[in-house]
């Protein structure tokens, strides 16, 4: 079983150097990205404090400015790494995931590709556990993985769902038809999604290896 709580250094391909610069990195943009909620939070409810207000909008544009600032050279390591720059264009390919998605998932799930589908689906909390007690079923539920993953997954699973020409639109639609909650197809459309990821990326390792 893979922790949820923890990131693995082993699976990274870069050097010791620039994964430690990596993870602080990526560290720091995930406290930034935290604190930034937590700004917006107190934004809404400053009602008609103006000091208050602006001295919101002052910390949300300090804090949008440097998170923009890590991502660029987060994304400069990536490009700088082949492997890394390779798993981030076919992430790209599945639909869904765009440029910040595919971006997103390399730092938060650099583990894609190296798992089986029920694990990824676990690391990403999105694996179905039972909630059964007796004769009864109730509706399967879902743990909570690592932190961040599943509202990256979540704007993937919208984009794909609103896209008219998704194969993922289909599954969801056919979920739907068959009498599925929206919320229960929208959380399979997520896992269905990073188990395709972990797969693409999967075959990716496998055709590097012998080639």
């Amino acid at each position: 079983m893979v922790r949820s709580e923890q990131i693995s250094l082993k699976y990274l391909s870069l050097n010791q150097n620039k994964i430690y610069n990596y993870f602080r990195l990526v560290q720091r943009r995930n406290d930034l990205k935290q604190m930034l909620v937590a700004e917006k939070n107190r934004l809404q409810q400053a009602n008609t404090d103006k000091f208050v207000k602006n001295s919101c909008i002052n910390m949300i544009d300090v804090l949008s400015n440097q998170i923009t600032e890590i991502t660029n050279q987060v994304e400069v390591i990536i490009s700088s790494d082949q492997l890394l720059k390779a798993k981030h264009e076919i992430l790209k390919e599945i639909n869904g995931i765009g440029n910040i998605v595919a971006f997103e998932l390399l730092i938060l799930l650099p583990e894609l590709g190296k798992l089986t589908r029920r694990q990824i689906a676990s690391l990403a909390g999105l694996a179905p556990k039972a909630n059964d007690s007796g004769k009864y079923q109730g509706y399967r539920k879902v743990g909570h993985g690592r932190a961040g993953v599943k509202p990256i997954l979540f704007l993937a699973a919208m984009s794909a769902r609103n896209s008219k020409t998704s194969g993922l639109r289909l599954f969801y639609e056919r979920l739907i038809n068959n009498g599925k909650k929206k919320m229960v197809a929208l959380t399979a459309l997520m896992r269905k999604i990073i188990v395709i990821a972990n797969a693409k990326l999967k075959s990716l390792l496998f055709n590097l290896k012998h080639s």
